[in-house]
């Protein structure tokens, strides 16, 4: 969790210039051009690179202090954040290395929702889509992954491997029961250690990881034996658009 959020700070420099440039929508941008961003004054967003990307623009860097009421509501968002990511760890009973994989998958959920700050849903406003939350299953719980049906599979080899839900892509959306691109759920897989996206899966919502296995919450060295590397489930066959399913 620890190195993920400094990863997170270094690349939100990068992500401001981003929703500053509004690159997916260039013909507002020119429209209606940014005129001043307020920020705090971390690390991230006062440095050399960003003065020199808001002077080619003209646009107005207003520095405040860390408690200032203009960022009340980025903190309240954050806040909200940090709570659902708690709610969900606790009832997942996941261990601690599990962290930001609930925060990312509750930014997913609210990403979903209206806001009424820009009075719309923001992943519509991002992309122009109308996302459908149909597809959306508790984080942690159990999922059935299909195992492809290739030639070296043989038949006393299971037909599925067990895992839990982490949640989706970021950039996955589902609209109408029609998902964008394959191997978009992620899932963590105990036998093999590692998190692996996967085009379908079947979801069983009662029952979470802490059901089947122990992990003492308030240990931090609970998680440390949790190296594992994302990759996707090798397959030869062609796979059709993913799909969760409950059972």
């Amino acid at each position: 969790m620890q190195r993920y959020m400094l990863w997170a700070e270094r690349q939100a420099g990068r992500g401001i210039t981003k929703i500053v440039q509004r690159e997916h929508e260039p013909a507002e941008s020119a429209k209606f051009p940014v005129q001043r961003v307020l920020t705090d004054n971390g690390g991230e967003f006062v440095n050399k690179d960003m003065k020199t990307f808001y002077a080619g623009r003209g646009i107005e860097h207003i520095k405040v202090g860390p408690k200032s009421s203009h960022l009340n509501a980025v903190e309240r968002a954050i806040q909200s954040l940090n709570d659902n990511t708690k709610t969900q760890m606790h009832k997942s009973g996941f261990s601690r290395s599990f962290c930001w994989y609930a925060l990312l998958y509750g930014v997913y959920i609210k990403n979903m929702m209206y806001h009424r700050a820009i009075e719309g849903i923001p992943v519509h406003q991002m992309i122009g889509v109308k996302a459908d939350v149909h597809h959306l299953r508790p984080f942690g719980s159990l999922v059935y992954i299909q195992v492809p049906n290739i030639p070296e599979r043989s038949k006393s080899d299971d037909n599925a491997i067990i895992g839990y839900l982490l949640g989706f892509k970021m950039d996955t959306v589902v609209e109408m029961d029609t998902v964008v691109e394959m191997d978009t759920v992620g899932v963590y897989i105990p036998s093999e250690n590692t998190v692996k996206f996967v085009a379908e899966v079947r979801v069983i919502e009662d029952v979470m990881y802490g059901d089947r296995h122990h992990v003492d919450p308030t240990n931090r060295d609970d998680g440390e034996w949790l190296h594992f590397a994302t990759e996707k489930l090798e397959s030869k066959t062609t796979r059709p658009a993913t799909r969760v399913t409950t059972a």
